[in-house]
């Protein structure tokens, strides 16, 4: 019930949230790219499929995320990986961290069952690491599925 109030707040907020990330990109014009992802369009190549999920919210999980990826590598695990960050900043810190690694990185999905489903059929992750204190829990009612 209360997963229900709080995912129908989150639909009547997404006009909001959209103005806020525009408004925020007049500062930081990365806000403004890549809207479709945050609603789960997230065209994420074939070769990245099937494999590691790893969610960072922003810079400093990503930092850590980083030596997660890094050392998994040098354990010789080759399984793909999806990154996801909240932020253009999260963003950049994968690009500079990961480039060499073969993380591909698109922006999380916003909390929606919609967009998470979405996303998870573009994704189709066999782990999930979520890297940071916040809760989803529409995320993680939707991850529970697959």
């Amino acid at each position: 019930m209360i997963r229900r109030f709080y995912t129908c707040c989150f639909y009547l907020l997404l006009p909001v949230i959209f103005l806020r990330l525009w408004w925020k990109s007049r500062k930081l014009p990365a806000y403004r790219s890549r809207w479709l992802e945050r609603l789960g369009w997230a065209k994420v190549p074939k070769e990245y499929q099937h494999g590691l999920w790893i969610h960072a919210a922003s810079v400093g999980e990503v930092v850590a995320a980083s030596m997660l990826v890094k050392t998994l590598r040098e354990q010789g695990d080759k399984r793909p990986i999806v990154m996801t960050t909240m932020t253009p900043t999260g963003s950049e810190q994968v690009q500079r961290s990961l480039a060499d690694q073969q993380v591909y990185h698109v922006f999380v999905p916003y909390d929606l069952p919609c967009a998470v489903r979405r996303f998870l059929d573009f994704v189709r992750p066999k782990i999930l690491i979520l890297i940071e204190t916040e809760v989803w829990p529409n995320l993680l009612a939707e991850a529970k599925k697959i």
